[in-house]
């Protein structure tokens, strides 16, 4: 009990914008620790071979939000977006770590200037249905991602919050399938669509609620950087 009262005492003494940042800055180090932890016992598990060398991409595209479940005061919004990933093969075929981050730099169609700011997101990536049943056509994979971002609801004195996100990916290989004869560049070109949502929403200060259901759309196209690697070929 004095313990808890010493906690008390300590956080009213703290000024809320200190005491954001300390609970943001270990949200982020116990985060990344996990993942790190994660990594390294599973490529312990396979002799330290696990990872392999990463491929990198660059997808611009569009991003909507809102579509679904949309406040009243803002509604559904569209706008550029951009995202860096690498990704990070695996031993487990069916299996790939992606780390990116994603912003839209000219803001939203309503005039939302919170996705100016960058997400950086992080996890394993799991291939649902492999392009070769579908004669290279369709590949759909799950993402369980760590999104470190700013907290656009404006919960409580919070500036960056870690979020919990589930993401349903289908690529298209338009490049393999149509323009394989084109070289190693344009034989890599994708689409891609991707159904985004927050597993740990946090209340919004406006409706005063938790929206559960508010899936985020992404599509555009995914654009090769570098050489091709040899998980690739």
């Amino acid at each position: 009990m004095a313990r808890k009262r010493f906690w008390h005492c300590e956080a009213a003494r703290t000024p809320p914008g200190e005491l954001a940042a300390v609970r943001d800055s270990s949200s982020v180090g116990r985060t990344f620790g996990l993942v790190a932890l994660w990594l390294c016992a599973v490529s312990a598990g396979a002799g330290g071979q696990m990872l392999q060398a990463p491929r990198f991409v660059f997808e611009p595209g569009v991003i909507t939000v809102n579509a679904v479940s949309a406040p009243v005061s803002t509604g559904s919004s569209t706008g550029l977006n951009l995202r860096f990933v690498a990704i990070v093969p695996t031993r487990i075929p069916w299996l790939t770590v992606a780390l990116g981050t994603s912003f839209a730099p000219l803001g939203l169609s309503n005039g939302l200037r919170a996705f100016n700011e960058p997400t950086f997101f992080y996890g394993p990536v799991t291939l649902l249905l492999p392009r070769d049943r579908t004669a290279n056509w369709l590949e759909l994979t799950l993402s369980l991602l760590g999104a470190y971002r700013l907290d656009e609801t404006g919960e409580e004195d919070r500036l960056y919050v870690n979020d919990l996100i589930v993401q349903g990916v289908a690529t298209i290989p338009v490049g393999e399938k149509l323009m394989a004869d084109m070289g190693s560049f344009w034989s890599r070109v994708a689409f891609y669509a991707i159904v985004e949502q927050n597993l740990t929403p946090s209340r919004n200060v406006t409706t005063e609620r938790v929206d559960r259901f508010n899936p985020t759309f992404q599509y555009g196209v995914s654009i090769p950087i570098g050489r091709r690697t040899s998980s690739e070929r």
